[in-house]
């Protein structure tokens, strides 16, 4: 596969991510790491920075199950609303 063509393929795939999250509303549903990345339009890698990084406070996962991780949209929304706050 070329470099254009996995380009192409990795844009796909943030697409269909960023569709899905956007039909997530039940507060107890799972959000898995790619999820949150196509939620806050970041990389998978960014979210494991968002977690090593204090300042942030970025909440832990609820769920691991073998190494996936997995946060409840209620907790994620909890910590977007906690951190709206502390910016303004």
């Amino acid at each position: 596969m070329t470099t254009t063509e996995q380009s192409i393929v990795q844009t796909a795939r943030k697409v269909r991510a960023q569709r899905r999250v956007e039909k997530i509303t039940d507060p107890a549903a799972l959000l898995t790491t790619e999820l949150l990345a196509a939620r806050f339009g970041l990389t998978i890698r960014s979210i494991d920075r968002w977690q090593s990084d204090p300042r942030l406070n970025f909440p832990k996962p609820d769920l691991v199950i073998f190494r996936r991780k997995y946060w409840r949209l209620s907790t994620i929304e909890g910590w977007e609303a906690q951190h709206a706050e502390a910016a303004a």
